[in-house]
């Protein structure tokens, strides 16, 4: 049975503390003495989504600004329900996502595009930490921020501000923001590595099918993944983004 079962009827109170590369939920009783402690009920009004899922993918913790995507309207509507129930489409890479977080025990950042009710492509920048609870591994916390519509550095700062960021700041593998852009010829456009590596082999003139096949996913999640990448290009097809790319390249 999963540790965090049925925790949106746990109190609020119960504090996200650092632990390990990760966060751990604890009793405001037992918290270490931190400053300005961080409480579940104290991220219900901030301006990102922040939520938790536990080991079997399922919603276990959103706050108010979750209901904001229209895909959910309550906390009744996502109880033990599995991420793939709300977000059919993109259930896969989410969970992908998840899995990478829960598998290496470490904090990891996510280019996560959502379709929203309008079947427009939303862009969010999400990161996902490993969530433990009594010294084990229980979950995946994460946030996720719309980009365009909040600054991303007030954001990070914010959370920073809150401890979240405590755990994964120190390791020195996550001087991620290195990583997000795609070389130096295209500072104001970030991708992540896993982009990065699909942009490269498509460039090299790979099929969706034959990446798919190399790298370890599906048809679709590639698919999903050039869709993203030929929004932040602002190009509608494979042949503009490769020419658009090859153009850069060549100046």
């Amino acid at each position: 049975m999963s540790r965090l079962k049925n925790i949106l009827n746990l109190s609020h109170e119960l504090i996200l503390q650092p632990f390990n590369n990760g966060l751990m939920l604890v009793d405001p009783q037992k918290h270490s003495a931190q400053p300005n402690p961080c409480s579940l009920g104290s991220l219900q009004k901030k301006h990102f989504h922040a939520y938790i899922y536990d080991m079997n993918h399922q919603f276990c913790f959103v706050n108010e600004n979750f209901f904001k995507s229209g895909r959910v309207l309550s906390n009744k509507c996502i109880v033990n329900k599995n991420l793939k129930k709300i977000f059919p489409n993109e259930g896969e890479m989410l969970t992908q996502n998840n899995n990478t977080v829960l598998t290496h025990h470490q904090a990891k950042m996510f280019d996560e595009t959502i379709l929203s009710e309008k079947h427009q492509l939303q862009p969010f920048f999400s990161l996902k930490i490993p969530l433990y609870k009594d010294n084990h591994l229980a979950g995946v916390f994460g946030f996720s921020l719309l980009l365009g519509e909040t600054s991303l550095a007030n954001t990070l700062q914010e959370i920073t501000h809150l401890g979240l960021l405590n755990s994964f700041l120190k390791n020195s593998e996550n001087n991620y923001f290195k990583k997000l852009t795609y070389g130096n010829k295209f500072e104001k456009i970030f991708l992540t590595e896993r982009q990065s590596q699909i942009l490269h082999l498509t460039i090299r003139g790979k099929s969706s099918k034959e990446i798919a096949k190399q790298i370890g996913l599906s048809y679709r999640t590639v698919q999903h993944y050039l869709d993203t990448i030929k929004m932040k290009f602002n190009v509608s097809s494979k042949s503009e983004l490769i020419s658009k790319v090859l153009d850069e390249w060549n100046q």
